[in-house]
């Protein structure tokens, strides 16, 4: 399901920013191992079932579509995105490190020809991703990316915290007076998804 928002930004001439997040690929390919196949056949029969229950729980839809493989959804979502100025990926695009997921997302994002910002998200421990990978750029505690007349930072904040540090870079980012989209995995609470992310429980919670 892809959903339009407008944000309005003075003084910010009208962009088209994809976001997505959690795809939770769980691929194995021809150079994995058989244990490395077993875990991922495992890993995906998991995922589907969490997916089915969040879909059924929250009222969401659950049918042919969003039934497609995590790989079937994410390289879609590349797809739509190529349209937009940018893409902005929110963390959880793999549901687990590991050689074979680690190889689709090199190979998809060395191919993607716009600009783009991926953070890790609570499956994606910045100590667990090895270097030499596109996805290593996510292990920075926070990134930018310049559009001109906007700034989008993105931070890491898979173990639910935002250090002093990124507050810190954030205030200096601020102060060069452009708007600022910040991108982040773990929600903030605000009074606009309060009573959203009060019914997940501690799903959502980020220590300040």
């Amino acid at each position: 399901m892809i959903r339009e928002f407008i944000i309005p930004f003075k003084g910010v001439k009208k962009k088209t920013l994809y976001h997505f997040s959690d795809t939770h690929l769980t691929e194995y390919d021809d150079l994995s191992t058989d244990v490395e196949k077993a875990d991922a056949v495992k890993r995906t029969e998991a995922w589907e079932n969490v997916r089915k229950g969040y879909a059924l729980g929250y009222g969401e839809p659950y049918g042919e579509e969003q039934q497609k493989t995590p790989k079937e959804h994410y390289v879609n979502l590349l797809r739509l995105s190529r349209e937009g100025e940018a893409l902005l990926m929110a963390g959880d695009i793999l549901d687990y490190i590991s050689p074979a997921n680690l190889r689709l997302f090199d190979a998809e994002m060395s191919r993607f020809p716009k600009p783009y910002l991926t953070v890790c998200g609570n499956h994606e421990y910045p100590e667990n991703i090895p270097e030499g990978h596109l996805l290593s750029k996510a292990k920075q505690p926070w990134q930018t990316l310049d559009l001109g007349d906007m700034t989008v930072i993105a931070f890491d904040d898979s173990k639910r915290t935002i250090t002093k540090e990124q507050n810190e870079k954030l205030l200096e980012v601020l102060s060069f007076g452009k708007p600022v989209l910040i991108l982040i995995h773990i929600p903030i609470k605000t009074e606009g998804n309060k009573e959203r992310l009060e019914r997940q429980a501690n799903t959502f919670n980020l220590i300040m």
